[in-house]
């Protein structure tokens, strides 16, 4: 996993730095990026940063849909990681 820290200025270009070596050496399976770096409610896509795309190897976009009408699996609203799993879990169908 390649993590970005938010309160640590240089935590962007160590996360760079390790997804340009991923994506150029052949010994790494393929990388799933999230460049939103958040949840939403669904009903609109943030703004990417563009850090995730400085490789300039090429990409395959991807939506996650949380099709659900019982429980909201977005984590916009707060339940600790507990309590989200188990909504998901309890869910009669996902």
């Amino acid at each position: 996993s390649i993590f970005v820290d938010r309160l640590d200025p240089n935590s962007r270009d160590v996360a760079k730095r390790a997804l340009l070596r991923r994506s150029t050496h052949d010994g790494f399976l393929q990388t799933m990026v999230f460049p939103e770096g958040t949840c939403t409610n669904g009903t609109a896509v943030v703004q990417f940063k563009v850090g995730a795309f400085t490789p300039g190897v090429p990409v395959q976009p991807v939506a996650f849909r949380y099709p659900s009408s019982s429980y909201d699996a977005s984590f916009t609203f707060p339940l600790s990681p507990g309590g989200y799993l188990l909504g998901l879990f309890m869910q009669p169908a996902n």
